[in-house]
């Protein structure tokens, strides 16, 4: 996106903002965009003496040069701000639209009361207990739940699962994936990690002939020994995705398998 068509979506009257603000700073830019687009989540706002507990993002655009500098820095978690700022043409309450693009900071650290309650409430934890789980913590900023826990044989692994906070009802779903996954745990783990080996130990020997070290040949029931499982992603949808560690056979990259609940097993490969 260029930039005469990032501006277009926005007004041209500047407003003063009271933001409470929720993460620090992100960017990106695909493929053929003129300029870095920057974000930074918020939890509230104030406009005009009233109050909007409308999540979104604050938004602008900057050169490459500019985001290479200080950018990352222009905002913090946890803390509330003076702006000035656009707001979309089109109003948006979702908060994967809503937006505001920033054109002035005036102040940090200002005190605003009813925002500084909402944000209060925001870092209150929010956890549910489970039998099999244990103690679940909900991630308010990426909707996330997790626990750490035993899985097989192997210790403190992170099981996290997507969910609409603002929908408690869909939480029930992937919670019993989970559950279903945690129960067959000894197995399951054992049949990802053949499964990974089968899919994999020829491109790890392939890695190991390009060091400049004779090592031995890596055979699949090693493979399979020698990754941990560090944590597993939940989908609603039933499907699931384990990361193990790679034990440096691909110099630190994650070995990844990828399953439903349903279905089995349905890919292996390496990230990261």
């Amino acid at each position: 996106m260029n930039e005469k068509t990032f501006y277009s979506f926005f007004s041209e009257e500047e407003k003063e903002f009271v933001v409470a603000m929720i993460s620090g700073v992100s960017g990106g830019k695909a493929a053929g965009d003129t300029c870095w687009t920057m974000n930074a989540d918020f939890l509230a706002y104030e406009c005009e003496d009233k109050i909007f507990e409308d999540r979104g993002y604050l938004c602008w655009l900057v050169s490459d040069d500019e985001e290479r500098a200080s950018q990352h820095n222009k905002f913090e978690g946890n803390m509330i701000y003076r702006i000035k700022a656009r707001e979309l043409k089109e109003k948006q309450t979702s908060r994967y639209c809503n937006r505001l693009l920033v054109t002035q900071i005036l102040d940090c650290n200002v005190k605003s009361p009813e925002l500084e309650k909402i944000l209060a409430k925001y870092n209150e934890p929010l956890t549910v207990e489970d039998d099999i789980l244990g103690t679940l913590t909900l991630d308010k900023q990426y909707f996330e739940l997790s626990t750490e826990i035993q899985f097989g044989n192997n210790e403190n692994v992170c099981i996290s699962m997507d969910v609409d906070d603002e929908d408690k009802d869909s939480w029930e779903e992937p919670i019993n994936i989970a559950r279903q996954l945690v129960q067959n745990a000894e197995k399951l783990d054992m049949d990802m990690r053949q499964f990974a080996a089968k899919a994999l130990t020829h491109n790890a020997n392939d890695w190991q002939d390009n060091l400049d070290e004779d090592l031995p040949e890596i055979t699949q029931e090693q493979f399979a020994e020698r990754i941990a499982l560090e944590s597993i992603h939940v989908d609603e949808d039933g499907d699931y995705t384990a990361y193990y560690d790679d034990d440096n056979m691909f110099c630190g990259h994650i070995v990844v398998v990828d399953g439903n609940i349903e279905t089995g097993f349905e890919s292996s490969y390496i990230e990261g």
